[in-house]
């Protein structure tokens, strides 16, 4: 399950599912990014990179959220465009009833030549503020442990590239 489609995520995908043949599950609205093996709006070439076409097994629909279910763990896919058409996050209770968001790339960068949506960015960060989160887990390393406040600051460093 990838949460957007830039080459940083979405880059290893085609040598991962031959090796292990998992399925490849992506938002529709990204899919045609990693089908076509698009260097542009994946960012590969940002990163000096081409991007190995790989189908996608699996398209999420243009909602708020779906649910998926892999074995005895059931997850939302929270649709919250604005990084790429087709970012998600998705959001897990454990069994110790902590509530777990994997978001992507929350924090950006945002460029026009990925398809990036400032104003669609802050609408999915309000929708992501209404949920009961206990530790954030988004792309790059980053792990919060107070996730609203550091969402409620993401505005304040919006970097745009082109």
């Amino acid at each position: 399950m990838v949460t957007h489609g830039h080459f940083d995520h979405i880059g290893g995908a085609k040598k991962v599912k031959e090796k292990t043949g998992c399925k490849v599950v992506m938002h529709q609205l990204d899919a045609e990014v990693l089908e076509k093996g698009d260097s542009v709006l994946s960012a590969a070439n940002f990163y000096g990179e081409r991007l190995k076409p790989c189908k996608v097994d699996l398209k999420l629909e243009t909602r708020d959220k779906e649910i998926l279910k892999l074995n005895d763990i059931v997850l939302e896919a929270l649709h919250i465009p604005g990084h790429t058409p087709g970012s998600i996050a998705l959001y897990y209770e454990s069994l110790q009833g902590r509530k777990i968001l994997f978001g992507g790339d929350l924090h950006g960068p945002f460029s026009s030549e990925w398809r990036s949506n400032i104003e669609q960015w802050r609408n999915s960060m309000e929708k992501l503020l209404e949920l009961d989160i206990s530790i954030l887990c988004e792309g790059h390393n980053i792990v919060k442990r107070n996730p609203k406040k550091w969402i409620r600051e993401l505005p304040k460093n919006i970097t745009q590239i082109r």
